[in-house]
């Protein structure tokens, strides 16, 4: 089994909430992406936690003992580190293809980051994220009253933590 989980700080019971809030809304919507979840803990909140395994790796070509090793642990930890990679996140410029380049409506250039996506500061790994989304992600965490996060915004900070990247949300 693999833990996820980065170190132990302190936190405000705010803090907790929030960080509890994704684990628990990843899980439970496990339905739709791709945790498969063998055990939960969600009531005693600086404890959420679940064990986890890829359901993709089950359905998806690997053999049974690829999937058994994808077996991991998730909690506030996890969720703190898959923000700290969305937070660290740097654009790079990617290769564009040369030829037309159609503008949106009332674009009269093409914008500076045309072409830049975001990557994992320390892997350099595409994140496969945009822009906006991660803004919005980020938002809800210096804000979690006023910040509207998602399933897909759930799988996609668990995602960051586990495999550096978003891989499926």
């Amino acid at each position: 089994m693999t833990d996820t989980s980065a170190p132990k700080r302190a936190r405000s019971p705010e803090r907790i909430e929030f960080l509890a809030s994704i684990v628990v809304g990843a899980v439970e919507h496990a339905g739709y992406g791709f945790i498969e979840a063998l055990e939960f803990e969600w009531e005693d909140e600086p404890n959420t936690y679940a064990l986890i395994r890829d359901r993709y790796m089950r359905e998806g070509g690997y053999t049974e003992a690829e999937y058994l090793a994808s077996e991991r642990r998730i909690d506030l930890d996890t969720a703190a580190a898959g923000l700290g990679v969305i937070r660290r996140a740097v654009l790079k410029r990617t290769q564009v293809r040369r030829g037309h380049v159609f503008l949106e409506k009332g674009m009269t250039s093409i914008p500076p980051t045309f072409g830049m996506e975001l990557h994992n500061a320390k892997t350099g790994q595409r994140l496969y994220m945009s822009e906006a989304h991660r803004k919005h992600i980020l938002e809800a965490d210096r804000n979690p009253d006023e910040g509207d996060l998602d399933v897909v915004d759930y799988l996609a900070i668990i995602e960051c933590a586990i495999y550096g990247a978003v891989v499926y949300a």
